[in-house]
């Protein structure tokens, strides 16, 4: 891997963490259909301070964009098996739906619009569709409401499939996934040999 990252900044501990978990739920996906299907992976990108002019970091509200990696059902069998393949195409993506904040003038929540990509094109049942969110740098273990500051923060249910989502430790010295899966999914998802390999070591 080394070599891949030769004259590059690293990638973050967030993207490795997001390639590795799509990796695991696009093998889950073809163990359980048999074959694979081509894919939509969208990565949430917080457009707050990144606009023209630029929006308040403390601004309330889902203030988001999302960056897609599409791939075909080849590139999918080659990017499942690609490791730092996976990382280089997610973060690209990334950046690029970062450079284009600035072109927003004024930015509202795309709720609509990402549900819109679900329900036309992403709901083919040829086409696997991950959304990956980042939520790690939004300092949730320094919010006090007059309790102290918290000692876990989690998340209740998400009524979504597919989903990850990713937040720090309270040592800010890793990085908890949290993966919403249906339930038929997760015995597949459970028994990826990388993540086997991780969690028991």
């Amino acid at each position: 891997m080394s070599r891949v990252w030769t004259g590059e900044r690293p990638p973050s501990r967030a993207a490795v963490v997001s390639a590795l978990l799509t990796q695991a739920l696009m093998c889950a996906d073809r163990n359980k259909h048999g074959k694979t299907r081509s894919s939509i992976i969208g990565q949430a990108v917080n457009v707050r301070e990144r606009t023209v002019p630029p929006l308040s970091k403390y601004a309330c509200g889902a203030w988001y964009s999302v960056s897609y990696v599409e791939s075909t059902a080849d590139e999918c069998l080659v990017l499942e098996n690609d490791f730092p393949g996976m990382v280089l195409k997610m973060r690209d993506v990334s950046m690029q739906g970062i450079k284009d904040c600035e072109r927003y003038y004024l930015i509202k929540s795309l709720d609509d619009g990402f549900w819109l990509i679900e329900k036309t094109k992403a709901c083919s049942p040829d086409v696997k569709s991950i959304c990956v969110t980042d939520w790690s740098k939004f300092g949730d273990y320094e919010l006090d409401f007059g309790f102290g500051k918290p000692i876990w923060v989690s998340l209740v249910d998400v009524p979504l499939q597919d989903y990850i989502i990713l937040m720090n430790t309270k040592d800010y010295d890793g990085i908890e996934a949290w993966v919403y899966l249906h339930e038929s999914d997760m015995p597949y998802f459970q028994q990826d040999e990388r993540l086997i390999m991780l969690t028991t070591h």
